[in-house]
């Protein structure tokens, strides 16, 4: 676990409620976070680490779903921070292998494509070799799909909210909306 992480000034510029931006900070911060931005997060630590109601927590964290800020997959109880990769920026060597090692304690999920294409964008290296250790769990094909641009390179909060991981068919938010 790092003891620090990055957390940029411009979270302040948006338009979150406190109990929203408490939960961003929270996401970015807590303990069961990797730098990566893909780690497991059953909701039930989020409830006992915030001391808050299930229903608080579901609201603050359904919003940053909503918002693009995060992807959550609820069976896997897998969250991934869409900007993770922009913000920590490109892997070398040693960095590369201890992203390696963060990864391999996260339980696959449909959160997996996303991440390796967001990490692709930033990261080659670190993208190719997180398919050569962990095989078959990212060998996605390399043709044109229709992700949206977030995940192909820039675009907008509303491109994540598009994404196949995140569409109604296939979301549950945590007040019972979504997927059965």
């Amino acid at each position: 676990m790092s003891r620090y992480y990055r957390v940029g000034p411009a979270i302040w510029d948006e338009n979150w409620t406190d109990d929203v931006r408490y939960m961003a900070f929270y996401l970015l911060t807590c303990r069961h976070r990797n730098t990566e931005g893909l780690y497991r997060l059953p909701m039930s630590y989020v409830v006992e680490d915030l001391g808050w109601t299930q229903k608080r927590v579901a609201r603050a964290f359904d919003a940053l779903v909503e918002d693009g800020f995060v992807m959550h997959d609820p069976d896997a109880r897998v969250v991934f921070i869409v900007k993770a990769p922009d913000w920590q920026g490109s892997k070398n060597g040693n960095q590369i292998t201890g992203g390696i090692r963060a990864i391999t304690e996260v339980p696959p999920s449909r959160l997996d494509e996303p991440f390796v294409k967001a990490w692709e964008r930033v990261s080659k290296g670190f993208s190719d070799e997180l398919r050569e250790k962990l095989g078959k769990r990212f060998e996605y094909s390399s043709s044109p799909s229709n992700s949206p641009s977030l995940i192909e390179g820039g675009g907008s909060k509303d491109a994540a909210r598009d994404l196949p991981t995140t569409t109604p068919s296939n979301v549950e938010f945590l007040d019972g909306r979504g997927a059965a």
